[in-house]
Protein backbone atom coordinates (compact mmCIF):
# COMPACT_ATOMS: atom_id res chain seq x y z
CA UNK A 1 0.00 0.00 0.00
CA UNK A 2 2.85 2.64 0.72
CA UNK A 3 4.51 2.38 -2.18
CA UNK A 4 1.58 2.18 -4.36
CA UNK A 5 1.14 5.31 -2.67
CA UNK A 6 4.52 6.27 -3.25
CA UNK A 7 3.95 5.66 -6.88
CA UNK A 8 1.04 7.53 -7.85
CA UNK A 9 1.10 11.38 -7.75
CA UNK A 10 -2.45 11.65 -7.40
CA UNK A 11 -2.83 9.46 -4.07
CA UNK A 12 0.31 11.51 -2.90
CA UNK A 13 -1.44 14.66 -3.36
CA UNK A 14 -4.54 13.55 -2.16
CA UNK A 15 -1.84 12.11 1.48
CA UNK A 16 -0.97 15.42 1.85
CA UNK A 17 -4.17 17.31 1.48
CA UNK A 18 -5.49 15.23 4.72
CA UNK A 19 -2.50 15.34 6.56
CA UNK A 20 -2.49 19.82 5.77
CA UNK A 21 -6.09 19.71 6.65
CA UNK A 22 -6.12 17.70 9.75
CA UNK A 23 -3.35 19.72 10.62
CA UNK A 24 -4.88 22.97 10.07
CA UNK A 25 -7.95 22.12 11.88
CA UNK A 26 -6.42 21.10 14.99
CA UNK A 27 -4.00 24.64 14.81
CA UNK A 28 -7.23 27.00 14.47
CA UNK A 29 -9.36 25.42 17.41
CA UNK A 30 -5.80 26.59 19.22
CA UNK A 31 -5.94 29.72 21.14
CA UNK A 32 -3.90 32.42 20.17
CA UNK A 33 -2.57 36.58 20.50
CA UNK A 34 -3.17 38.39 17.92
CA UNK A 35 -2.19 41.93 16.86
CA UNK A 36 -3.34 43.95 14.04
CA UNK A 37 -5.25 47.87 13.41
CA UNK A 38 -8.66 48.45 14.04
CA UNK A 39 -10.30 51.33 11.94
CA UNK A 40 -11.08 54.28 14.26
CA UNK A 41 -14.22 56.16 14.09
CA UNK A 42 -15.05 58.96 16.29
CA UNK A 43 -18.55 59.75 17.67
CA UNK A 44 -20.80 62.11 19.44
CA UNK A 45 -19.45 65.11 18.31
CA UNK A 46 -21.78 68.10 19.43
CA UNK A 47 -23.93 69.66 16.55
CA UNK A 48 -22.19 72.98 15.20
CA UNK A 49 -18.57 71.60 16.24
CA UNK A 50 -15.85 69.63 14.38
CA UNK A 51 -12.74 67.88 15.56
CA UNK A 52 -9.79 70.41 14.62
CA UNK A 53 -6.60 68.14 15.83
CA UNK A 54 -5.17 65.04 13.84
CA UNK A 55 -7.14 61.91 14.53
CA UNK A 56 -5.04 58.16 13.75
CA UNK A 57 -7.39 56.72 11.06
CA UNK A 58 -6.53 53.25 13.54
CA UNK A 59 -5.38 51.70 16.71
CA UNK A 60 -3.26 48.61 16.81
CA UNK A 61 -4.98 46.13 19.47
CA UNK A 62 -4.29 43.23 21.02
CA UNK A 63 -6.59 40.55 20.81
CA UNK A 64 -7.08 36.90 22.57
CA UNK A 65 -8.98 33.71 20.95
CA UNK A 66 -9.54 30.94 18.99
CA UNK A 67 -7.57 30.82 15.72
CA UNK A 68 -10.54 30.24 13.65
CA UNK A 69 -12.39 33.19 15.26
CA UNK A 70 -9.64 35.81 15.46
CA UNK A 71 -9.17 34.82 11.59
CA UNK A 72 -12.91 35.84 11.03
CA UNK A 73 -12.04 38.95 13.09
CA UNK A 74 -9.09 39.99 10.98
CA UNK A 75 -10.21 39.43 7.39
CA UNK A 76 -14.22 38.60 7.75
CA UNK A 77 -15.93 40.86 9.85
CA UNK A 78 -15.67 44.97 10.59
CA UNK A 79 -14.58 45.60 14.20
CA UNK A 80 -14.00 49.23 15.00
CA UNK A 81 -13.14 51.36 17.59
CA UNK A 82 -14.94 54.03 19.05
CA UNK A 83 -14.21 57.21 20.40
CA UNK A 84 -16.87 59.20 22.09
CA UNK A 85 -16.55 62.82 22.46
CA UNK A 86 -16.92 63.85 26.21
CA UNK A 87 -16.78 67.58 26.39
CA UNK A 88 -16.03 70.14 24.21
CA UNK A 89 -12.29 72.27 24.04
CA UNK A 90 -9.24 70.33 24.37
CA UNK A 91 -8.53 67.41 26.16
CA UNK A 92 -6.63 64.00 25.71
CA UNK A 93 -8.61 60.64 25.84
CA UNK A 94 -7.53 57.60 26.99
CA UNK A 95 -7.94 54.37 24.67
CA UNK A 96 -8.99 51.18 26.17
CA UNK A 97 -9.93 47.64 25.37
CA UNK A 98 -13.94 48.75 25.71
CA UNK A 99 -13.64 51.00 22.73
CA UNK A 100 -13.14 48.11 20.16
CA UNK A 101 -16.04 47.18 19.08
CA UNK A 102 -16.41 43.05 17.86
CA UNK A 103 -19.60 41.35 16.11
CA UNK A 104 -21.40 39.41 18.96
CA UNK A 105 -21.38 36.31 17.62
CA UNK A 106 -17.37 36.50 18.17
CA UNK A 107 -15.75 34.69 21.22
CA UNK A 108 -12.48 37.26 21.10
CA UNK A 109 -10.96 39.05 23.94
CA UNK A 110 -9.25 42.53 23.51
CA UNK A 111 -6.25 42.22 25.90
CA UNK A 112 -4.97 45.81 24.94
CA UNK A 113 -4.50 48.73 22.61
CA UNK A 114 -1.12 48.70 21.78
CA UNK A 115 -1.08 52.40 19.82
CA UNK A 116 -1.63 55.07 20.27
CA UNK A 117 -2.73 54.78 24.49
CA UNK A 118 -4.11 58.45 24.06
CA UNK A 119 -5.58 60.55 21.81
CA UNK A 120 -5.76 64.76 22.44
CA UNK A 121 -8.59 66.28 20.94
CA UNK A 122 -9.47 69.59 20.35
CA UNK A 123 -12.73 70.58 19.25
CA UNK A 124 -13.48 73.66 17.38
CA UNK A 125 -16.59 76.00 16.10
CA UNK A 126 -17.75 75.02 12.71
CA UNK A 127 -17.29 77.62 10.31
CA UNK A 128 -18.08 78.46 6.49
CA UNK A 129 -16.61 81.32 4.59
CA UNK A 130 -17.11 82.38 0.70
CA UNK A 131 -13.98 83.01 -0.46
CA UNK A 132 -12.17 84.23 -3.92
CA UNK A 133 -10.43 81.61 -6.23
CA UNK A 134 -7.07 82.52 -7.57
CA UNK A 135 -5.64 80.79 -10.36
CA UNK A 136 -1.90 80.37 -10.87
CA UNK A 137 -1.36 79.96 -14.45
CA UNK A 138 1.49 80.42 -17.16
CA UNK A 139 0.55 81.02 -20.33
CA UNK A 140 2.34 80.80 -23.56
CA UNK A 141 0.74 82.26 -27.11
CA UNK A 142 1.99 81.81 -30.58
CA UNK A 143 3.69 84.00 -32.15
CA UNK A 144 1.18 86.63 -33.86
CA UNK A 145 -1.13 85.83 -30.73
CA UNK A 146 -2.58 88.37 -28.06
CA UNK A 147 -4.29 87.41 -25.14
CA UNK A 148 -7.53 89.45 -24.91
CA UNK A 149 -9.16 90.06 -21.25
CA UNK A 150 -8.10 88.54 -17.68
CA UNK A 151 -8.70 84.47 -17.37
CA UNK A 152 -12.58 83.53 -17.09
CA UNK A 153 -12.75 81.47 -13.63
CA UNK A 154 -16.11 79.08 -13.54
CA UNK A 155 -16.93 79.23 -10.39
CA UNK A 156 -14.82 82.52 -9.26
CA UNK A 157 -15.00 81.73 -5.65
CA UNK A 158 -16.10 78.53 -3.71
CA UNK A 159 -17.39 77.76 0.25
CA UNK A 160 -14.45 76.59 2.78
CA UNK A 161 -15.80 74.61 5.67
CA UNK A 162 -13.81 73.93 8.58
CA UNK A 163 -12.66 74.62 12.34
CA UNK A 164 -13.18 77.99 12.93
CA UNK A 165 -9.55 78.83 13.36
CA UNK A 166 -8.69 77.01 10.16
CA UNK A 167 -11.24 79.75 8.34
CA UNK A 168 -11.16 82.99 10.50
CA UNK A 169 -8.50 84.88 8.68
CA UNK A 170 -8.69 82.70 4.81
CA UNK A 171 -9.26 85.43 1.97
CA UNK A 172 -8.67 83.10 -0.46
CA UNK A 173 -7.32 79.66 -2.27
CA UNK A 174 -5.15 78.62 -4.65
CA UNK A 175 -5.51 76.63 -7.46
CA UNK A 176 -3.23 73.88 -8.65
CA UNK A 177 -0.81 75.31 -10.94
CA UNK A 178 -1.25 75.22 -15.12
CA UNK A 179 1.04 75.38 -18.14
CA UNK A 180 -0.53 76.31 -21.62
CA UNK A 181 2.18 76.20 -24.19
CA UNK A 182 1.10 77.31 -28.12
CA UNK A 183 -2.04 78.53 -27.48
CA UNK A 184 -4.12 80.84 -29.96
CA UNK A 185 -7.32 79.63 -29.17
CA UNK A 186 -9.88 79.72 -26.54
CA UNK A 187 -8.62 76.75 -23.78
CA UNK A 188 -10.72 75.22 -21.18
CA UNK A 189 -9.50 73.32 -18.40
CA UNK A 190 -10.05 71.59 -15.18
CA UNK A 191 -8.26 72.48 -12.43
CA UNK A 192 -8.21 71.33 -8.77
CA UNK A 193 -8.59 73.63 -5.86
CA UNK A 194 -5.89 73.51 -3.18
CA UNK A 195 -7.32 72.99 -0.08
CA UNK A 196 -6.28 75.08 2.89
CA UNK A 197 -4.18 73.76 5.81
CA UNK A 198 -5.70 72.25 9.02
CA UNK A 199 -7.90 69.21 9.63
CA UNK A 200 -11.57 68.69 8.58
CA UNK A 201 -11.26 71.39 6.34
CA UNK A 202 -12.96 70.90 3.49
CA UNK A 203 -14.09 73.30 -0.24
CA UNK A 204 -17.72 73.21 -1.65
CA UNK A 205 -18.91 74.83 -4.81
Amino acid sequence: MQNKILKDPGAKFGAFFIAFLLWFLVVINRSYEDVFHVPLEVEDVPAGFVISSSVPRDVVARFYGQGKQLLQLRYFSKPRAVLKVTSKGRYEYNLSPKDVRIPSDLNVQVLEIVEPQAIKITLDRLKMKKVKVVPRISLQLVDGYTQVGPVSLEPESVRVVGPQRFIKGLKSVLLDSLTLTKVKQDVFKTVRVILPEGENVLCLP
